[in-house]
């Protein structure tokens, strides 16, 4: 609601004289803060809010005696208080509170023989002008809660949708419109029951702002109609468009900002990801192990005991081994088998060329080449996998990965001679 501040509630407060006002819903405190600073000395206002998103302490300490807050739910706190001048009401936006509320509001005041009080009301526009929300739905009786889900919304669609749109984790009636249902349907309903003559001035900024004022009220001071029918002019219809650009503006730069933020994690998950990837198919993460199992296996063959420290702590009983493995997975191999590099790495290609193979990937993706990714001879198919697993990273699954090989577990046989049914044809599998 504070947005409409300046264009429209302030005015409406200053020509009304308010002494008393009552805020339902003050979430973040926004427009608690604007009221009290924007108030006379001998005004009091009401906060009623169970579960403010800011600290209600603050502003006694700023405004002792003129401010009061309620951390309980309207419908309790409405009947104990006297009447109002002015309602800012925006807490839950469900026909049962508010109607519940406006009956409240106006039976207080009938009691006391006081006019109803100004009412100025957040979210009779889209999406939660025809439309229930439930802050806790258990609170709604059954007979007045629309069915609903946690689901959201859009403009032009009456039901939820399976995903996406606006306010997807809140509880929004299954459907839009018809009879019990939203904050405008609400206002309807309670003013047919009213029965006085009232004027009521939409504004159609900001999820919309209904202001309704009892006629009487506004016969006993002119300054207050002025101040309606300043809202409903030219200028004041184009003060309302100002807010409406400036908060387009905002809302823009929230959501870009909001996107590269986004993008940028997206692209340090992935980052993380494919160097994670990396060293799963070059076995960085257990190049110990590989010295470990080596010099064992060098026991083994020899006949030789093996020596504790070199098992127990390899990297620093074997500094040289563990460094020449390590060059040689950067290195990477040309051979089919390379005994001396191990049988544990997926990708034979080596640190510097998976790196590369990365690099070359990026380019792809950001000119927006099209077409598959193929790789011939995979060995162990390191290459093919890191490809796909590019892919995953940056959520790509329109494109595939097609790897082309003999796909033997033994080298091929050699020579002239061979029968052509012991050498199996080059076939190729697509990694999806």
């Amino acid at each position: 609601m504070f947005p409409l501040w300046d264009a429209a509630i302030a005015p409406v407060l200053r020509a009304a004289g308010a002494r008393r006002v009552v805020e339902i819903g003050a979430f973040r405190g926004e427009t608690t803060k604007l009221t009290l600073d924007f108030l006379e000395s001998d005004a009091e206002l009401h906060v009623v809010d169970p579960t403010p998103s800011f600290d209600p302490s603050e502003p006694q300490q700023r405004f002792p005696g003129r401010y009061h807050f309620h951390p309980d739910l309207s419908l309790r706190v409405l009947p104990t208080l006297p009447p109002m001048d002015v309602a800012l009401i925006d807490g839950d936006h469900n026909w049962y509170t508010v109607h519940n509320e406006l009956q409240m509001l106006a039976a207080v005041s009938a009691a006391a023989d006081a006019l109803l009080p100004i009412l100025v009301m957040h979210d009779v526009g889209w999406p939660y002008g025809r439309r229930d929300l439930y802050y806790a739905p258990e609170q709604i009786p059954d007979e007045y809660r629309q069915p609903y889900r946690r689901a959201g919304m859009q403009p032009g669609t009456t039901e939820l949708l399976d995903t996406g749109g606006i306010n997807p984790t809140m509880c929004n009636a299954e459907v839009e419109g018809g009879p019990r249902n939203g904050v405008m349907t609400a206002l309807d309903d309670f003013l047919v029951e009213y029965g006085r003559p009232v004027r009521k001035v939409i504004v159609p900024v900001f999820f919309g702002l209904a202001i309704v004022v009892d006629e009487q009220r506004l016969a006993q001071r002119p300054a207050l109609r002025a101040a309606l029918d300043s809202i409903e002019s030219g200028e004041g219809q184009q003060a309302l468009l100002a807010v409406a650009e400036n908060m387009r503006l905002r809302a823009q730069m929230r959501l870009h900002s909001t996107i590269a933020r986004s993008q940028q994690r997206i692209a340090r998950g992935a980052s993380r990801y494919l160097e994670l990837l990396k060293g799963a198919l070059l076995d960085e993460h257990y190049l110990e192990n590989e010295v470990r199992l080596k010099y064992l296996a060098k026991c083994v063959k020899n006949g030789e005991p093996a020596e504790a420290d070199r098992v127990r702590d390899p990297i620093r009983a074997q500094p040289g081994a563990y460094e020449q493995l390590l060059r040689r997975r950067r290195a990477g191999t040309n051979m089919k088998v390379d005994r001396e590099n191990g049988f544990l790495p997926y990708a034979t290609l080596g640190r510097n060329r998976l790196d590369h193979l990365e690099r070359c990937l990026g380019s792809v993706h950001i000119d927006g080449v099209p077409g598959d990714l193929v790789e011939c001879s995979t060995r162990r198919g390191g290459a093919g996998i890191f490809m796909r697993g590019y892919l995953v990273a940056h959520e790509l699954p329109e494109r595939k990965v097609w790897v082309v090989d003999e796909f033997r577990a033994t080298p091929a046989p050699e020579g002239l001679d061979t029968p052509a049914s012991a050498t199996d044809p080059a076939e190729d599998a697509e990694m999806g």
